[in-house]
This record gives structure tokens, sequence and C-alpha cells, in this order.
């Protein structure tokens, strides 16, 4: 891991130790998915969903703790879509995290996505 892939794991590590949230989506983490795995246990996550970066962009990771009971219902390289079912009433509530397409001429692909994702709810 390098210099900045250093700094950058500290400050999640010190945002997560601020807020201590249950679930955490990240983007463009482009890591390694061995390297991702490594980051999550250091932030102190003990689950999660890395989707490898594809060439020099992207890279996404859904990072959650051991007592938040998560199913991934779908992932590609631009979204993790998932149900989270809390545990004290069984009320379920989903989560899509995601990342729109960073070329202007195709963000309408990307909505057409999150519509379609929309639909499978």
């Amino acid at each position: 891991m390098g210099r900045k892939s250093e700094q950058r794991i500290n400050a999640q590590r010190n945002i997560v130790q601020r807020w201590d949230p249950k679930i955490v989506f990240l983007s463009k983490t482009k890591l390694r998915k061995k390297a991702m795995e490594r980051a999550k246990a250091r932030v102190g996550f003990v689950y999660g969903l890395v989707v490898p970066k594809s060439n020099r962009s992207g890279g996404l990771a859904m990072l959650w703790r051991k007592e938040i009971n998560l199913y991934i219902m779908g992932y590609a390289g631009n979204y993790i879509d998932a149900i989270v079912t809390e545990s004290t009433s069984g009320f379920r509530w989903r989560i899509t995290s995601f990342y729109e397409h960073p070329k202007t001429h195709k963000r309408k692909e990307s909505w057409d996505q999150l519509c379609a994702l929309n639909k499978k709810f």
C-alpha cells in the first residue's frame, strides 16, 4: 500500500471512530481486493463486500459490523444493493449504494440503472 492509501485509511479510521457507523459504503477506493480486505479489518469492520477496481478507476466496498444482519442482493462496478434486517424488530430496509457514471453524457444510463434497481424491491 502506498503513502496516499495509508493516509486515506487513517482518515477513514478517524471518521469511523468518531461516528461509529454500523454500515459504510466506499467508492473510488482504487485498492485491490486484498488491500481493501486489510483496510476493512484496520478500520474495525468484520464483514464486507469488495467490488474490485477496473483498470485505473473505480472500486467499491460495503462494510458492516458483526451485529448487522445484511444480505447482498446484487452488485456491479458502480453499485451495491442490500437488505438489512433489524435484529430486535425484524424490520427490513434496503440500502443501495450507487456511484454514477463520471462522464456527463452517460449519466442517463446511470439513472436508468438506478430506476431498474428500484423496481427489484
